[in-house]
């Protein structure tokens, strides 16, 4: 799902005999996106003009947002906005064309080339620095033709973010996972994983087994997990062997989410993992560098400029002697102590305790996880799981319990 790339909207038409049709559909999408991707909102497109029939659109699919698509929508946007007040919010689009005026009632303004939608036609920078100086104390959303080849132009006006659509879709006119992952990166947006989702841990790299990978991928798993090692934890990692598994998910599910646990002593192993990795990257992937007391002095140089995500142990968190504040990001993976020290769930959920009051990342937890730790856990807001053999002893039934389990069904 797109959401998995930490959007901020989400847009569903209802304008032609088609989308009416799916309506069913999509309202099942907006309570799914509400209940599973909390930090992106729903946007209910429409040409609907009727207001009782926007009240009952509103009503039965029950989005964010609601995107009134054409010109001269004043009257509708103060009748969803005083009988809806709490409900929706309202996205007013205009044009260069348009003339009528920005309603006090709307809660974002939407520039587009035109009032079709989805044309991908761009809007002239003299146009739209027009449109934007008569926009006054409202947040501005700029749509119309943008591509990754002319996002870095319109960064520079005084926008609140894109609308993209026709210039993220692939040959078969579905919205592209690759090319959306790469607006986001052009905008400089650090992908944080949503919380409430299970991880594969991917433990023998040699993958003997691939009718595991793929059950775990027909599963529909939310991400897949690779510990990298330059021999700083267990064997050094084998990295022409771990480039085959590579290629072989990028030709099973390109769109699924890798990470790439990296446990090094060193710098030059740290860099020579990196320069394998990039040889063949995932396109969809992230690092998260093990930092604890035993490799930080040996690391120092490389952390002053390292714009990726971390890995902490339990024991640092809970425990004074190491300062791991520093390596705080959106997201984080921790990582438990063996199944041999017996408070190992107690410090977890002490380390949770306080990384909740230091910024409450999303804490994707790691090492011999399984359905009766996160039964122990006191709060399991904001966690994703990292699991590996707990998983494959019953894919399926493991994972669906660990899932509701996250997200409280």
């Amino acid at each position: 799902m797109i959401a998995d790339l930490g959007v901020d909207y989400i847009g569903f038409h209802l304008v032609s005999d088609h989308d009416y049709k799916r309506k069913n559909e999509i309202k099942k999408c907006i309570s799914e996106l509400r209940k599973y991707y909390s930090k992106s909102s729903s946007v209910l497109i429409t040409k609907e003009k009727t207001c009782s029939k926007l009240l009952k659109l509103v009503t039965e699919l029950e989005p964010d947002y609601i995107q009134l698509h054409y010109p001269n929508s004043l009257y509708q946007i103060k009748f969803v906005k005083l009988n809806l007040d709490k409900a929706v919010k309202v996205i007013q689009v205009t044009t260069l064309k348009d003339r009528s005026n920005v309603s006090k009632y709307s809660d974002i303004i939407l520039i587009d080339k035109s009032f079709l939608g989805g044309t991908g036609n761009n809007i002239e920078t003299e146009s739209l620095q027009k449109i934007i100086n008569r926009i006054k104390d409202k947040e501005i959303l700029l749509a119309g033709g943008i591509n990754i080849n002319n996002i870095k132009l319109y960064k520079r006006f005084n926008v609140s973010g894109f609308d993209i659509q026709s210039k993220v879709r692939n040959e078969e006119n579905e919205i592209s996972y690759l090319k959306t992952r790469e607006i986001m990166q052009e905008i400089n947006r650090e992908y944080t994983l949503p919380s409430g989702k299970v991880g594969f841990a991917i433990q023998n790299i040699y993958q003997e087994n691939m009718e595991l990978l793929n059950k775990i991928l027909d599963l529909n798993i939310d991400f897949l997990h690779i510990d990298v090692s330059d021999g700083f934890v267990s064997n050094e990692t084998d990295l022409s062997t771990t480039l085959e598994l590579i290629k072989k998910i990028n030709q099973m599910s390109s769109n699924i989410l890798v990470q790439y646990h990296l446990f090094v002593y060193s710098e030059c192993g740290l860099n020579k993992i990196i320069k394998a990795l990039t040889m063949y990257k995932h396109f969809y992937s992230k690092y998260f560098l093990h930092v604890n007391r035993n490799n930080i002095k040996n690391l120092e140089r490389i952390l002053q400029n390292w714009e990726h995500s971390f890995s902490l142990d339990v024991k640092d968190v809970v425990s004074d002697g190491f300062n791991w504040e520093p390596f705080l990001r959106n997201e984080i993976i921790l990582c438990l102590q063996s199944k041999s020290h017996t408070n190992r769930i107690f410090e977890l959920g002490k380390a949770l305790k306080i990384l909740e009051f230091s910024g409450n990342p999303v804490v994707n937890i790691d090492r011999q996880i399984d359905y009766q730790v996160l039964l122990e856990l006191e709060n399991r807001n904001k966690l994703n799981v990292i699991s590996g053999t707990y998983l494959s002893q019953n894919i399926k039934n493991n994972y669906i319990l660990v899932k509701e389990l996250l997200n409280n069904v």
